[in-house]
């Protein structure tokens, strides 16, 4: 295989796995238990608290809405998705746990196994980027690929962006 030839399959490659990248998910993960902690914090009035519930449920449903869209039977087998396969498996108990954590009387236990989770899919979601990352480097360390770019779904506005190191 020549290097233009790697290359190209290089590219095939970090353009797919761009497709089912959703720049800002973890920022908008993150919210959900710094928004769900004002229902343990009993100082934030109740206006405060539905106002973090809906948008914490708001973003959650955009997220679960996305993961809705990847093929995931296409997709088995192929390591570089396994992270996806992950988090899509944990935001139903993502979920079931806002519900308990949103609720009349939270538990600081129920907030700290929400964080918990949350955390846990922040790392995992980072593993997925590394891995489109480290394609992107490649490509780039090739002469006449230093500005590559993919283009990448902004939580945001919904709409493309390029997205690049």
């Amino acid at each position: 295989m020549t290097i233009d030839e790697n290359v190209e399959e290089l590219k095939k490659e970090a353009e797919l796995i761009a497709r089912y990248y959703l720049s800002g998910t973890g920022n908008k993960i993150s919210s959900i238990p710094t928004a769900a902690y004002t229902y343990i914090d009993s100082k934030v009035d109740l206006e405060e608290r539905e106002k973090n519930k809906k948008m914490s449920f708001k973003n959650l449903k955009k997220i679960k809405d996305f993961y809705a869209t990847i093929p995931f039977e296409e997709l088995k087998g192929d390591e570089n998705f396994y992270p996806l396969f992950v988090i899509d498996r944990m935001l139903l108990g993502i979920e079931e746990q806002m519900k308990r954590v949103f609720s009349e009387k939270p538990k600081q236990f129920e907030y700290d196994v929400l964080l918990r989770a949350v955390q846990t899919i922040i790392g995992i979601g980072g593993l997925y980027k590394a891995s489109l990352t480290s394609l992107i480097k490649k490509i780039k360390s090739v002469p006449g690929n230093e500005d590559y770019k993919v283009k990448v779904t902004s939580f945001e506005t919904d709409q493309e962006i390029l997205f690049s190191i």
